[in-house]
């Protein structure tokens, strides 16, 4: 993971604000796979997709 985005203060709040419960352990856990998340996004808005077509997928 190169940039911590997400804080464990930040996971605490969302936690609060949902009226979760978390061990320090879990919060730790919780704060490393969001910004695991987040860096892959990072990685993906990096990708030239300039030259793929947009496809849509429609279900009915």
């Amino acid at each position: 993971m190169t940039e911590k985005i997400i804080t464990k203060k930040e996971v605490e709040y969302v936690a609060k604000l949902a009226k979760l419960e978390f061990n320090e352990e879990e919060k730790k856990e919780f704060t490393y796979q969001l910004n695991s998340i987040l860096d892959y996004f990072k990685k993906l808005n990096e990708l030239d997709t300039e030259k793929v077509e947009p496809t849509a997928n429609v279900i009915s």
